[in-house]
């Protein structure tokens, strides 16, 4: 009977504690809105940083899961992977279009190489079947030559989750922050 009361409470310490949070961000939003409409200048600078840069999903994840956390998962369901504990593995490469083309074997399984979030996913003129991930590190990674599994736009991927097979022997990878190309050495 005891351990039932307590857990009531904990429950209740926690709904309030969450419709606190929610109270908050109502109030900063509601703040944030009227101060836009009323500024000029606060306007424009929200409209160059929302509309002309790249949004960082990753930090934004993570502040979340900083200040409010996993209390709003709607499943305790913990749903299965397939994960590989190996790095991404290749034959032969040849540095090509601001990345590497690597030679793979037929089939070949595609980790992820971070855990990131997914922000395109289709086909490009120059590369066919593409993913790219921006990873935790802001390191937007773009892999091709890839037939990917089901996955949809902002799909969360842990790092080591295949996310594909290469779909001939080849897959091409490119590695990007802040709009610069990085060198794929430090990156696979």
């Amino acid at each position: 009977m005891e351990t039932r009361i307590i857990k009531k409470c904990v429950l209740k310490k926690k709904v309030k504690r969450y419709l606190n949070k929610t109270l908050v961000g109502i109030i900063i939003f509601l703040v944030g809105i009227i101060s836009v409409k009323n500024n000029d200048q606060l306007r424009g600078m929200i409209q160059r940083n929302v509309y002309e840069t790249s949004i960082p999903f990753m930090k934004l994840r993570n502040q979340y899961d900083k200040y409010i956390g996993s209390f709003l998962s709607l499943s305790n369901k913990k749903e299965t992977v397939p994960v590989s504990s190996n790095k991404i593995s290749y034959e032969k490469y040849e540095e090509m279009n601001n990345g590497v083309m690597l030679t793979v074997e037929e089939n070949y399984p595609i980790p992820a190489i971070e855990s990131g979030i997914i922000i395109f996913l289709g086909e490009k003129e120059e590369y066919g079947k593409v993913i790219i991930v921006e990873q935790i590190n802001g390191v937007e990674t773009l892999y091709a030559c890839i037939d990917f599994k089901d996955f949809k736009l902002y799909d969360y991927i842990e790092k080591n989750e295949i996310i594909g097979q290469a779909s001939k022997k080849e897959l091409f990878l490119a590695f990007q922050k802040n709009g610069e190309y990085l060198n794929y050495k430090e990156q696979i």
